[in-house]
């Protein structure tokens, strides 16, 4: 189909069973926004198609089936993507109202599809609802009542729909968006910090080196939730999986630096310290993150790189059962020996 659903664009894989018929028409119709985006064809004219889209996949972003909850996210950043600035700004200032709603019976807003001639007053009115709540999280008042699977679904919308957006677009729409999968992460529900670490990491894949005036505040945001997910990792079944997301958006955080890496002292000792503690974890796929950090920093850090505790965990790596923690560990060895 051409439809990912793991990955980047995907979400974290979770048990359940899923009417086919459903899967089937999703798959189907995400297919077709996807064949539509890759020729360019879009919506901008066809305002009562995008609400046909929009009223199909919308209440599919609070069901309790992970995957259709992935399809979902998928095909609506591929519709805002089709129809334009003006449709993400307003899809992102609605999803949030919804997200931070104490009302637990929250539905999903309407979305009233505009002409040209009034993008341009709903373009600045969405920008300044969006501050005033962007400002309103950051002094805390990010709290929910509504259920957790429309709270994991909605951050991972707001990720697919940044993700799509690309270049500028997406650099617009990025403190808004940040702001809030901040918020998610550290969600008292384990489910919603899953899915809030998985888009946040995919967050930062799609907009590179953008992302790096958001570094140093998602670094401390990663560090603050280390003592936690430690605590906790042996009473949730999400444990080593919120361990690995961890180590994941660290990576990518420090990735997004781009060669302002080598002189970003403060971040740089701030993910030793996390990699450090979480290749102490035991976890395969745990130490996994931790040795890709170090071989990042062989290639475009090579100063900071920490030899003394790096070398002999990377030779305890080699003799791991896991194949891929083998092959990782051998790759950096060998990038530190040219």
């Amino acid at each position: 189909t051409g439809v990912s659903s793991s990955g980047a664009g995907g979400g974290p894989p979770a048990p359940g069973g899923c009417s086919p018929s459903s899967v089937n028409a999703s798959l189907a119709l995400t297919s077709s926004l996807l064949l539509l985006m890759n020729k360019r064809l879009f919506l901008s004219s066809q305002p009562k198609v995008v609400s046909a889209f929009l009223e199909y996949f919308q209440p599919m972003l609070s069901d309790r089936e992970a995957l259709l909850r992935r399809l979902a996210g998928q095909a609506i950043g591929i519709i805002a993507f089709l129809e334009g600035q003006d449709l993400s700004l307003r899809l992102i200032l609605s999803f949030t109202q919804t997200l931070h709603s104490h009302n637990p019976s929250t539905s999903f807003t309407p979305i009233s599809i505009v002409g040209e001639g009034a993008q341009t007053q709903v373009q600045a009115q969405a920008q300044a609802q969006a501050q005033a709540q962007a400002e309103a999280l950051s002094l805390g008042s990010g709290t929910s009542n509504v259920a957790e699977e429309t709270r994991s679904g909605l951050g991972f919308v707001l990720a697919n729909i940044l993700r799509y957006s690309g270049g500028t677009k997406s650099s617009e729409l990025l403190p808004l968006t940040i702001s809030h999968l901040h918020v998610l992460a550290r969600d008292l529900s384990s489910l919603v910090r899953v899915w809030g670490l998985h888009s946040l990491w995919v967050s930062i894949g799609a907009t590179g080196l953008s992302f790096a005036p958001f570094a140093q505040p998602t670094l401390s945001l990663m560090f603050s939730l280390l003592p936690q997910v430690l605590g906790q990792r042996d009473q949730l079944v999400e444990g080593p999986a919120l361990l690995a997301l961890l180590g994941r958006v660290v990576n990518a955080t420090i990735s997004s630096l781009g060669p302002e890496v080598r002189s970003s002292e403060a971040e740089i000792q701030q993910a030793h310290r996390l990699f450090r503690q979480l290749f102490s974890d035991g976890s395969s796929k745990v130490q996994i993150e931790a040795v890709h950090f170090w071989q990042m920093l062989t290639l475009f850090a090579p100063d900071h790189f920490d030899a003394a505790y790096a070398v002999p965990s990377l030779c305890s790596g080699i003799t791991s059962s896991d194949s891929c923690l083998r092959r990782a560990a051998a790759s950096c060895l060998r990038h530190l020996a040219l």
